[in-house]
């Protein structure tokens, strides 16, 4: 599935270049490595949203509809940035054409190219994996991940000597890793994704006796996506990825981070706490579920947790392939006596949270943030659970629900 976005531009940013040019990332690739590309498609409100992507022998088609997001923008009539990732290929040229309409009428097709090669013979290390970094939350005015990353060979014996790169997940020259809406990261406004800016050789290391390469990572707020990757050229060997949430207020301490997960073919997403589920997921014991942008802390138990928090139940479909999680005592007793066999309850407190906004107190209290439950119900239900208006939104615009009680239909506070 095509990962896109539709974001504004605005003009106080130096890379807003309103020219009908497409940017792809990297040019030249290596197989296995994702493609990227960014255009300018519209104008505030309005989004672009994929509605379809073939590859005809060596011709990449996008389709796309430009529809008016359901909220306003910065400046009305600027340029909408439309960003996705078009996955991996095999060795050889392509054409990249994106074909959109506007209220049903034909706009001109952008076109563009891109080159894949194929591996190399010797690839610098067979696994990057993170030791240090991963799943971390920080505060801070300029928060910073200090992050370790070990590189070995196809028996798992260290590979001393090899180039490392790390930083951020949104650069177009670090190994990417963006949502099926384009985004980078919870809670992160558009304009993050606006420059695919160069990789900064500072950001480079070479790995020690051990293994290991050391950085330090510097985040904005929100749940973000780290990459790892070989330098040069990420695409030769194969990448890492890691979360981090950064607050703005609340203390780290007591603290642990979700991480969401994805299943692409299915379309399915669910959000994890558990060590041991996490490191079982990483390892692919559970085929399809890859590691998403979604990231949020949580208090893992009732002992962690602030006074008037509460549990979250979490279950599972075995029918849908789907996992629901909901704070209402009422609504997780009902699901579990109405839908036995297709709704599975996991644990009562999978994790804690304080409870929605409601007619006594209309919004999230100090230092925490809406969480947002999104419902989409075809093909079979779908739940996902993220943080931020921008994604939530363009979710809205692509079709899903929002669902909850409250104004601003939260179905969880979590700490921001």
């Amino acid at each position: 599935m095509l990962r896109v976005l539709g974001l504004v531009c605005v003009a106080a940013f130096a890379t807003c270049v309103f020219a009908q040019s497409i940017d792809i990332r990297p040019t030249v690739a290596y197989e296995g490595q994702d493609i990227a590309f960014r255009t300018f498609a519209g104008t505030c409100p309005e989004v672009a949203i994929a509605t379809r992507t073939t590859t005809v022998g060596q011709v990449v088609t996008v389709t796309y509809e430009l529809v008016r997001q359901p909220v306003g923008c910065f400046a009305v009539g600027t340029p909408t940035v439309f960003l996705g990732m078009l996955g991996t290929f095999a060795p050889g040229s392509y054409e990249l054409r994106l074909e959109g309409t506007r209220d049903g009428v034909a706009r001109p097709p952008i076109v563009g190219s891109f080159t894949v090669l194929p591996q190399p013979a010797n690839p610098p290390f067979a696994r990057l994996a993170f030791v240090q970094g991963d799943r971390q939350v920080v505060t801070g005015d300029r928060p910073s991940v200090d992050v370790v990353v070990r590189a070995t060979d196809a028996s798992g014996a260290a590979v001393a000597g090899a180039g490392v790169v790390a930083s951020l997940a949104w650069y177009f020259d670090l190994p990417l890793k963006l949502d099926a809406f384009g985004f980078a990261g919870f809670g992160l406004p558009h304009h993050v994704l606006f420059a695919p800016d160069p990789v900064d050789p500072a950001w480079s290391s070479i790995t020690d006796a051990n293994g290991l390469a050391r950085f330090t990572v510097p985040v904005t707020s929100g749940g973000i996506v780290m990459s790892a990757g070989a330098w040069p050229g990420p695409g030769r060997a194969s990448a890492a990825f890691a979360n981090a949430v950064a607050l703005s207020s609340i203390p780290a301490s007591g603290l642990v981070v979700a991480v969401e997960y994805r299943h692409a073919a299915l379309d399915r997403y669910v959000l994890v706490v558990n060590d041991d589920e996490v490191a079982a997921l990483d390892r692919g014991a559970f085929l399809g579920w890859e590691r998403s942008i979604g990231a949020v802390a949580v208090w893992p138990t009732r002992a962690s947790a602030p006074a008037g928090a509460v549990p979250v139940c979490r279950f599972f479909s075995p029918v849908h392939t789907s996992h629901f999680y909901t704070v209402d005592r009422v609504e997780c007793d009902a699901l579990e006596a109405r839908w036995p066999g297709v709704w599975i309850l996991e644990s009562r407190e999978a994790f804690f949270v304080l409870p929605p906004p409601d007619a006594r107190a209309p919004s999230c209290p100090s230092g925490t943030q809406p969480l947002y439950r999104m419902y989409r119900a075809s093909p079979g239900p779908s739940h996902r659970y993220v943080t931020g208006t921008s994604l939530r939104d363009t979710m809205v615009a692509a079709g899903w629900l929002v669902e909850g009680l409250d104004g601003e239909r939260s179905a969880m506070c979590v700490p921001r």
